[in-house]
């Protein structure tokens, strides 16, 4: 098992890939000039703890890399000789890490709904731990030890954000459908909001050729244009039957509780527990008595009565795992990845959005979270059958700008389908990394780069990341709505209390050899029941 790059910044000289925990530095020819992995690179030990890289950047000169792990520090790199220049711990696991336009200012955007920025050399006074730590103040939303200044927050979890071309203004998007359009880096004058959407979003993009106009998308079945400074609706195009048949990662639905895990922090106080039901316990016992004279069916039946004595009550358990749950992000308790033979519905996550010129026409290049292909479709297009899409066979985890009309896409390569068996794959491995050049209504794939062939080859890096952790904004990003009993309506309670009536009857009739006697209507209950109370 090999682990799957998942950041890759590349130039016309170098290239920086990230996989797993691990950073590699490589020239124009795909030699490899540094690694983490390597025995003899200072902090390894360190490296391998922080967890897999999440957040990453590069400045717009290639010479700094901003990452940050799972362990929340943020790291600044010297790509040239791959050394560490600071490391500051962040009070909330980051969604998006940018550099302002002035290239000296890093900007963070994390799972608590607020932005931050940081000097890209911090002061002195950032990293002295003698000096007396200033008290927050009651206003608050949490306490930020590396110095980092509030820019803006949100009452929901922060998706992305990405500035305007002339760094004038910093739009960002949350889970909870908003879009909101600030001053930067006065983040507390907003400018607009842009709303219309029905679910997440995810994904936001502003073209190059009309730097007026953002494109935004996530779990709604279209991509929506606006115009981001008066928060107006410029059209939309639908995408979702292009789309759908290409989500081949789907992962089980997330617990109710799991909700308000915002950030991979269990509740406290939260302990698995049973509620048991205490009407008819010994009704129902002397039925299972009464009906072991009348048969094995019966007493099967009686038996069944007997053990769903909780039909009253519906039982209420929270899984274990949700008591001391590490902030790791979604566990497998918060959803798996599907194998049975019926796996989930499929979820739609927008991953990225861009825009590129080719032979002409603006076309817009998006892919989706756990699908299998890229997508593509002229930016005017207003219905869903101009959207074109190119298969790659295994789940696309990024597509990155090469230049021109070229991209890079990263794929899950180690990635199997539930649904064929292992002596039924295809035993030829799959490449981590696609070169593509994009046509109106085609994507040409390219062998002849030496720098793909190296992310193929020699770049490869013996390790694991669980599927799960590559796919986590399918399971974090829906909001889980369905209610399995519902406490303004008791409709599903009664309909199983009146189930369990009616089989105790059967029950009693057949100890007793006779025909079970029906019941009055609901409604005739309802009113004998307020008759009696009012008397």
């Amino acid at each position: 098992m090999f682990y799957p790059h998942t950041h890759l910044f590349s130039s016309s000289s170098s290239a920086v890939v990230i996989s797993g925990p691990h950073i590699q530095t490589l020239s124009a020819s795909g030699t490899v000039l540094h690694a983490t992995f390597r025995d003899g690179f200072e902090g390894k030990e360190a490296i391998l703890k922080s967890g897999p890289i999440r957040c990453a950047t590069v400045d717009a000169s290639q010479k700094h890399l901003i990452t940050i792990g799972e362990d929340k520090r943020m790291k600044v790199w010297a790509i040239d000789g791959l050394k560490v220049l600071s490391e500051r711990e962040l009070p909330k696991k980051p969604t998006q890490v940018l550099f302002a336009r002035d290239q000296q200012t890093i900007l963070v955007a994390d799972k608590f709904g607020d932005v931050f920025s940081y000097p890209l050399h911090p002061t002195p006074s950032d990293t002295s731990k003698d000096e007396p730590k200033e008290q927050p103040s009651e206003f608050t939303s949490h306490d930020n030890a590396s110095g980092g200044a509030l820019v803006l927050g949100h009452v929901s979890l922060l998706t992305t954000a990405l500035l305007s071309h002339d760094g004038r203004y910093i739009i960002t998007a949350d889970r909870d459908e908003h879009i909101r359009v600030s001053w930067y880096p006065q983040g507390y004058c907003i400018e607009s909001y842009c709303l219309g959407h029905k679910k997440f979003v995810s994904a936001i993009h502003i073209p190059a050729f009309a730097p007026s106009v953002l494109l935004s998308g996530g779990g709604d079945p279209v991509i929506r244009k606006w115009d981001w400074m008066t928060g107006t609706p410029a059209g939309e195009i639908p995408i979702l039957d292009a789309v759908l048949p290409y989500i081949a990662v789907r992962v089980a639905k997330r617990k109710r509780w799991d909700d308000d895990e915002e950030d991979g922090e269990a509740g406290e106080g939260k302990k698995a527990k049973r509620q048991h039901g205490r009407k008819g316990r010994a009704k129902n016992k002397t039925i299972a008595n009464a009906a072991a004279t009348a048969g094995s069916d019966a007493a099967e039946d009686a038996k069944d009565v007997e053990m769903g004595e909780d039909v009253d009550e519906p039982a209420t358990a929270v899984p274990a795992e949700n008591i001391t749950a590490p902030e790791t992000g979604p566990s497998l308790a918060d959803g798996a990845i599907a194998t049975s033979t019926e796996p989930p519905e499929p979820v739609l996550v927008l991953r990225r959005i861009q825009t590129v010129e080719v032979e002409g026409t603006q076309m817009i290049v998006f892919n989706a979270v756990g699908a299998t292909a890229v997508f593509w479709c002229p930016a005017d297009a207003t219905s869903g059958e101009l959207i074109h899409a190119h298969d790659m066979g295994k789940p696309v985890l990024d597509v990155i700008p090469a230049g021109g009309t070229t991209f890079w896409v990263l794929l899950d390569a180690q990635w199997a389908d539930p649904s064929v068996t292992a002596a039924a794959a295809a035993p030829a491995t799959s490449p981590s990394v696609k070169l593509v050049r994009l046509a109106p209504t085609k994507m040409h794939e390219s062998v002849d780069s030496p720098l793909l062939q190296a992310l193929n080859t020699s770049c490869l890096i013996q390790g694991e990341t669980p599927s799960l952790d590559l796919y986590a904004d399918i399971v974090s990003m829906p909001k889980n709505t369905e209610v399995a009993h519902d406490p303004m309506t008791a409709e599903g309670k009664k309909n199983a209390k009146e189930e369990g009536k009616r089989r105790t009857r059967e029950l009693l009739a057949a100890a007793q050899g006779s025909t079970p006697t029906p019941t009055p209507d609901d409604a005739e209950v309802r009113e004998t029941k307020r008759a009696k109370s009012e008397a």
